[in-house]
């Protein structure tokens, strides 16, 4: 949890109501080197579940008409480039990710709200040579396919591209910006929400732009089209 030396496992014995339940928060705890958690295993947590049970009746839980649904506490993000139809690759690519973010995250999702104080997880350099991890994606369609990067839950209190996480790109000397974003509802959405795998694809023209789109979907992808990047 946010307090150093408390298990989890230890705060949740103290909890008696609902609304002590939804204010934990826990610990953004990120390796710089690996860009995720440095936890072995991910946390999840369940969703809301809502099962009716009558006195004398046997209920089952995690049927078809009450899935237990887990969920994970990050997001993951990856950034694929190709160029247009008869454009040559650019001879060199560099990609870099800075990211800031709470330095905590609440338990359960649901609470759509900013939290401070806000960290710098990682600012590194991101390696290409990984396979799309939206599977309905062609690998040898893209001449850069970054190394996928976790991210913490992030609520803007200003949602706009100037506060979005932005992708470094530079490609033969010119440098480009690539937020990550969410249109699947046509308005730009700079929020990261967990549980959602969030695809940015850049196509590069030189001399003119770097148009990008983006594709979200929990821990998949929905195809979306975004303004011109320049």
């Amino acid at each position: 949890t946010i307090n150093e030396n408390e298990a989890l496992s230890e705060v949740l014995k103290t909890v008696r109501t609902e609304d002590e339940l939804k204010s934990i928060q826990v610990k953004t705890d990120f390796s710089q080197e690996a860009c995720k958690p440095n936890a072995t295993n991910m946390l999840m947590s369940v969703g809301p579940l809502k099962v009716l049970i009558r006195e004398g009746e046997n209920n089952e839980i995690g049927n078809a008409n009450n899935r237990i649904e887990l969920i994970r506490a990050f997001a993951k993000a990856q950034l694929l480039l190709k160029v247009e139809s008869g454009v040559t690759e650019p001879a060199s690519t560099e990609v870099s990710l800075s990211v800031s973010a709470p330095n905590s995250f609440y338990l359960l999702p649901g609470k759509e709200e900013e939290i401070t104080p806000i960290t710098t997880l990682f600012d590194t350099t991101i390696p290409g040579g990984s396979q799309p991890m939206n599977t309905e994606l062609t690998a040898s369609d893209y001449f850069f396919i970054s190394d996928v990067v976790y991210l913490p839950e992030r609520y803007l209190s200003t949602n706009t591209e100037e506060n979005a996480i932005k992708y470094q790109i530079t490609l033969d000397g010119n440098d480009y910006r690539a937020p990550i974003a969410d249109n699947t509802t046509g308005t730009l959405d700079y929020n990261i929400k967990r549980n959602y795998a969030y695809t940015t694809i850049g196509t590069y023209a030189p001399e003119t732009t770097v148009t990008l789109n983006w594709q979200v979907k929990p821990y998949d992808n929905v195809k979306v089209d975004v303004p011109t990047f320049e």
